[in-house]
């Protein structure tokens, strides 16, 4: 895999635009980045709705989640 991308918003902004709840990621992640090869850690939003108890039933609010994941493929 060839390819490379520039990360130089702030982790503020990134989080605002796609309205992250919970922010985890390291500092050393959190300065622009002007040249991301493969293998690099990344920036990935996730979104997970917790599980309600069986009794309960009311809808629990889904969670963005704002963190860390390792870019590239993956061997076969």
């Amino acid at each position: 895999m060839c390819g490379r991308f520039v990360a130089s918003r702030p982790v503020d902004d990134i989080a605002r635009i796609l309205e992250a709840d919970d922010i985890e990621v390291p500092p050393e992640l959190i300065e622009p980045r002007w040249n991301i090869a493969p293998q690099a850690d990344v920036l990935g939003l996730t979104v997970r709705t917790p599980k309600a108890a069986p009794d309960d039933n009311s809808a629990a609010a889904p969670r963005r989640r704002l963190t860390v994941y390792r870019w590239g493929l993956v061997p076969s």
